[in-house]
């Protein structure tokens, strides 16, 4: 009697990494090392957030992720090629498409390998394609150029690549120079995307150096100001009551703020990496908690700030909301993909649809559960229920964790990352957003049916629920959209140089804090 093997699906195959690291990591010391790499990891796991895509596993100075369409992945890696330049480094890139299939919780397959090899080939701010790639990308406005037939070690044949030059009319970047690159890493080389053609700096050098004194003395004598990190919303006028300038930021993340038990959290990774806790009504720093690496999952619950895959993939760490200690370490037989704080328990969700139960009042895991769901990617707990994100499928599972089975099992045609949220006043919400189309949907929680779709634009990083609308972060705008419709009702402009990537609801203050993420406004 035969025995199936795993599934497997077919899946976008992008692996990335720092070039030349070895020789960046001996120039820099170890603590500003592991902050490069802290700012770089956060660029990454950004840009995968906005084109759909799945972190698979992180080494080091690597990424391996997951699309299920090859356009996320190629644009997911051009984006990444230009935006790292701006932190002094370059990457590679090698997007496959193919079969792969799970193996002891992970994605394996001789896809993935082909990813990893094409990759190795790679040079500085490169991104290969293999030809499968590019004939699935038939249509797509973009230029590819030969780069060759190549054997990939440890795969049969030969394997025709191809090499990325334009994307939707954008050229990729040329690699940094080193002199640059080093300034970039040093903090006194500016922004890498600043690039003048030598002619044109021969020109124009004169007027520039004028325009840096004008600023500088401008600076000096108040007339202005430095760019804004926070802004406060009144939800009851649609407007910027006030706006933050300090030395704090969370530059390229996304989700960074929450409003928890009368504060103000922020997770910084710019002039401190950890949490900074502020004052809920004026923004003011109370408190900083630091954070020496970036964990799997955060969520806050029960007077403590929960952390996953701190010390190990399935590690859960407790802290104290105040003092940053920790109160308790405990684990789960998974990597955690996410976690969230329910009415009496804290929520903890595997990579390969495993759900755990871990009780806060004695600190132990009470219950396994079986998702039923293959590559999930959130969890939301509204109510007594759990909703489970199974993105890469486009489906969203339903879970009951007192019957032990799940009640419901949502398919739509849209991707999706966002996918449920609770208004602060007990009102149920469930919204599909999708990066790659910049949608968001409404979804009925009692039939599961999908509403109309609204577009968003290019800049869309996140939503909260309150005050009876659903408030999107979208770069230079924070949106308020209303109405099973939906539409758009209220949009408020961001300062200049502000990009709306983080936005928590505090319903106590009837306020909203929105942070800039440092993205690009496309």
């Amino acid at each position: 009697m035969s025995r199936a093997g795993p599934p497997r699906r077919l899946a976008t195959i992008l692996f990335l990494d720092i070039v030349d690291s070895t020789r960046i990591a001996a120039e820099l010391s170890d603590r500003r090392w592991k902050g490069l790499l802290g700012r770089f990891r956060g660029v990454v796991r950004a840009d995968l957030k906005r084109y759909g895509g799945h972190a698979e596993d992180t080494a080091g100075d690597g990424f391996f992720a997951t699309f299920t369409q090859p356009a996320q992945a190629v644009r997911a890696a051009a984006s990444i090629v230009r935006r790292v330049q701006e932190l002094g480094v370059d990457v590679r890139c090698g997007v496959h498409f193919g079969e792969s299939e799970r193996i002891e919780g992970h994605v394996g397959g001789i896809a993935v390998h082909i990813g990893s090899r094409i990759m190795a080939l790679g040079s500085a701010a490169e991104v290969l394609v293999s030809a499968t790639v590019r004939d699935l990308m038939v249509g797509t406005e973009m230029e590819l150029e030969d780069a060759g037939s190549h054997e990939l070690k440890g795969v049969p044949g030969s394997w025709q690549l191809w090499r990325l030059r334009t994307l939707e009319g954008s050229s990729l970047p040329a690699p940094l120079a080193q002199e640059h690159a080093t300034a970039l890493r040093s903090g006194q080389g500016g922004p890498a995307a600043t690039r003048i053609p030598r002619r044109a700096a021969m020109v124009g050098g004169a007027l520039l150096g004028a325009a840096v004194l004008v600023a500088i003395v401008a600076f000096a004598t108040g007339r202005l100001s430095p760019s804004v990190n926070l802004v406060k919303i009144d939800p009851a006028k649609d407007s910027i009551v006030l706006e933050l300038h300090d030395a704090y930021g969370d530059e390229h993340l996304t989700d960074a703020l929450s409003a928890v038990n009368g504060a103000l959290w922020q997770g910084a990774n710019k002039g401190f990496e950890g949490f900074v806790r502020r004052d809920i009504t004026t923004g003011n720093v109370i408190d900083t908690i630091p954070l020496s690496k970036e964990p799997s999952a955060i969520t806050f619950g029960f007077g403590s700030i929960w952390l996953g895959g701190l010390k190990a993939p399935g590690s859960i760490e407790r802290w104290d909301a105040v003092s940053g200690r920790t109160q308790k370490t405990l684990s789960v037989d998974a990597n955690i993909a996410s976690m969230d704080a329910g009415t009496n328990a804290i929520w903890v969700l595997g990579d390969a649809g495993k759900l755990f139960r871990v009780d806060p009042v004695t600190d132990t895991v009470t219950g396994t559960y079986d998702s039923h769901t293959t590559k999930p990617g959130v969890v939301v707990a509204i109510g007594d229920h759990l909703w489970v994100c199974d993105c890469d499928f486009h489906r969203l599972v339903e879970f009951d964790p007192a019957t032990n089975s799940v009640l419901r099992t949502l398919t739509f045609p849209q991707a999706g990352y966002l996918v449920g949220l609770t208004d602060n006043a007990g009102v149920t919400a469930l919204w599909l957003l999708d990066p790659e189309a910049a949608t968001l949907t409404p979804i009925d929680d009692k039939t599961g049916e999908a509403g109309q779709p609204i577009g968003i634009g290019a800049n869309l990083h996140t939503a909260v629920v309150g005050f009876g609308s659903v408030w999107v972060a979208a770069g230079d705008e924070v949106m308020r959209v209303e109405g099973k419709g939906p539409k758009v009702t209220a949009r408020i402009a961001m300062p200049s140089g502000f990009s709306a990537g983080s936005i928590a609801v505090d319903p106590d203050t009837r306020s909203l804090w929105v942070a800039d993420c440092g993205c690009p406004i496309q």
